[in-house]
């Protein structure tokens, strides 16, 4: 039977060394060692503020994905340096002996609604019975029966992406323009990092400052000192580049000005 199920991610392998590896790739670039009084992670993050980000190649995560959609499954692939390991439709039968039914995701927009929710579970339970009626009495393979499931299909994946890979997604993400499930998906992944990158003062309930300095929406990450979207639609959190460039352009010309007057009160 077809059932609604909850996101999950779960961090299932990364570097044994903490930021210590990035660190000694930064040294080597230089000629330098990593200074032992320095805190972990100290030198990477000088590298990475000046832009010079492939040290952060080095550091290798994976993580296991659980009960996100297939519509979240076609943004996910668009990003490059990943790798993907995907539960297949094809060799995945869903009316059989091993999986009674397939799994699906619900929007919350949906979920609001009771009236809808309850049309979207129909919706469901129907796809279900006419795919198990493809397999069951017409013996049609699931590789063709999996054509009439849904884009709110859930399905399952393991997901690799280096650090320098993964801070570019998550910063396209974690935008609050970006899909909700995907957003909550990137959320969850940067959360699973806290403990094997903690902040040393703080402690595991907060990420290591030179990734989470990183690890934010780039309006945020590429000017923290003062915030701008570079999206031509903005969420309104920031302004965007063309705001700026207007505030910037009137304060140049008010100064202008100024000058001018100044220059004919002299004269």
């Amino acid at each position: 039977m077809a059932q609604a199920v909850q996101l999950s991610v779960r961090l299932v392998d990364y570097p044994t060394h903490g930021l210590e590896t990035l660190d000694l790739a930064a040294s080597k670039c230089y000629r330098s060692t990593v200074n032992p009084d320095w805190p972990e992670g100290t030198l990477a993050g000088k590298c990475a503020d000046s832009g010079h980000t492939s040290i952060l190649e080095h550091g290798m995560l994976v993580w296991e994905v659980e009960g996100v959609s297939r519509a979240l499954l076609g943004q996910l692939t668009r990003h490059r340096h990943a790798s993907f390991s995907v539960e297949s439709q094809r060799y995945v039968c869903y009316a059989g002996e091993k999986v009674a039914g397939f799994d699906y995701v619900i929007p919350p927009s949906i979920a609001a609604d009771e009236d809808a929710q309850d049309d979207y579970h129909f919706l469901m339970y129907c796809i279900q019975e006419q795919y198990a009626k493809f397999v069951s009495q017409h013996n049609i393979p699931s590789e063709d029966a999996r054509f009439i499931l849904p884009m709110g299909t859930a399905t399952r994946l393991i997901v690799s992406m280096n650090l320098r890979a993964f801070i570019e997604f998550a910063q396209k993400r974690l935008c609050k323009r970006a899909q909700w499930e995907i957003r909550r998906m990137t959320q969850l992944m940067v959360k699973s990092l806290k403990a094997i990158y903690p902040d040393p003062t703080l402690g595991s309930d907060y990420l290591h400052p030179m990734l989470a300095k990183q690890l934010q929406p780039p309006c945020k990450a590429f000017m923290p000192e003062l915030p701008t979207c570079r999206e031509a639609k903005s969420c309104g959190l920031c302004p965007t580049v063309a705001q700026r460039a207007a505030v910037a352009d009137a304060a140049a010309l008010a100064d202008t000005t100024a000058l001018c007057n100044r220059a004919k009160g002299g004269a």
